[in-house]
């Protein structure tokens, strides 16, 4: 990994949670540690989660603690915590409601969670621990057929085009078989289209996807889930869709203890912008629309965060299903869409105060030089631009339903 002012950089990993069979029945694990966070009992098809998050890497080659920190990506872990919170507290899907939620942590104060019950301490994200959780999860959702499952993994990962390396806490604990402190996110992927009961499957890997390490480039990306596995899925297998927090060869990103830029998309996303109306269903997280969200919620980060956008990481999106959706917002909650004003030309921009009408509620804005980025709520907007003469011009009505919005006045 490497440091910079502006955030650190990780090498492409994928979320990896641990199992434990001492569980309750119903909502919150209070056992020291664990895997398995949440469990919901239902005869019908649920929503069942998987996260891990890797910032701690004890035996990453060259860190020595106290003198460096070759490898430690706490934004990473960081992160990961983010998303399963946000499952844990905010997650609305009353088709298939969260099931089980599976955590794996690895940070350097005892792989602890702060989750809404206080702090917890899960199990550690090793590929022992992931391939454990990795059966548990899929075994839960086979028991009721036609479940979503839900993977996020948060860390350090390596990999090309088309095949990755999920790096878990103890890659390198053993020098010449590195890669097994990880696992291969092929297989894993594989393992799911061929043999899972599930109907859809969402998938996050948030992590870098460049190949630097012999193992990967000579064909080992890993410890695998089932090894008996190919890459031929099977006719009628569940849709997967696979969100990658940055484009083939590129380096994800976040600032050192807070969120990783990429989870700070993500739940921003589920929060507020990734919602459509489509096939009778109010307001709900499509995965073509999350997608766009996703990808404009991180645009807009590296914005702030003043990284140059030509060289910006871009999700990528792997087999989208545009008719499943993971949840829903609650019918009294509206979305908000990300919206971005400009005049025509943009030049105009620094002499130009900005105004959105809707009804008899205007805002305006003053001149910015740059473009002007909100969120509204779906609606009939007027747009428009005042000059320094304070004449009204380039008036524009459009209506703001998807989860991005361009509006040029000119």
């Amino acid at each position: 990994m490497i440091h910079t002012n502006k955030g650190n950089y990780f090498l492409s990993f994928c979320t990896i949670i641990t199992y434990t069979r001492c569980v309750k029945d119903v909502g919150y694990i209070g056992f020291r540690f664990m895997t398995l966070v949440i469990r919901n009992h239902s005869e019908h098809p649920g929503t069942h989660v998987l996260i891990v998050g890797v910032g701690s890497y004890p035996t990453f080659p060259g860190y020595v603690p106290g003198q460096n920190t070759m490898g430690q990506i706490d934004s990473a872990e960081i992160g990961a915590q983010s998303v399963a919170n946000w499952f844990a507290q905010k997650f609305h899907n009353p088709s298939k409601p969260l099931a089980s939620l599976r955590l794996l942590l690895s940070n350097d104060h005892g792989n602890q969670w702060e989750s809404a019950e206080g702090v917890q301490q899960v199990d550690a994200a090793t590929s022992d621990n992931f391939l454990d959780a990795y059966d548990a999860w899929i075994a839960d959702a086979d028991a009721q057929p036609g479940s979503t499952l839900v993977l996020y993994f948060a860390g350090h990962g390596i990999g090309s085009w088309a095949d990755h390396s999920l790096i878990c806490e103890n890659y390198n604990a053993a020098p010449k078989r590195r890669m097994e402190g990880a696992v291969d996110y092929n297989n894993v992927l594989y393992a799911i289209a061929n043999k899972s009961k599930s109907s859809h499957v969402w998938i996050f890997i948030d992590s870098c996807r460049v190949s630097e390490i012999a193992q990967a480039i000579n064909g080992d990306y890993g410890r695998k889930v089932d090894d008996g596995t190919g890459p031929i899925g099977k006719i009628g297998g569940p849709k997967i869709s696979t969100f990658f927090a940055t484009s083939p060869g590129g380096e994800a990103h976040g600032n050192a203890g807070a969120p990783s830029f990429f989870a700070e998309a993500v739940v921003k996303a589920f929060e507020s912008n990734a919602f459509d109306r489509r096939n009778g269903r109010d307001w709900a997280c499509f995965t073509d629309v999350a997608f766009r969200a996703i990808s404009k919620q991180l645009e807009r980060i590296y914005v702030r965060e003043d990284f140059d956008l030509a060289t910006r990481p871009v999700p990528y999106q792997w087999n989208a299903d545009s008719d499943s959706f993971l949840h829903c917002l609650p019918a009294e909650r509206l979305p908000t869409m990300m919206v971005e004003i400009s005049c025509d030309p943009d030049s105009d921009n620094a002499t130009h105060t900005i105004f959105w009408k809707q009804g008899v509620q205007e805002t305006l804005q003053q001149p910015s030089g740059q473009v002007w980025r909100t969120e509204l709520t779906p609606g009939y907007y007027s747009f428009g631009a005042i000059g320094g003469d304070g004449r009204r011009c380039r008036n524009k009505n459009e209506s703001v339903v998807l989860p991005f919005h361009y509006i040029f006045v000119g």
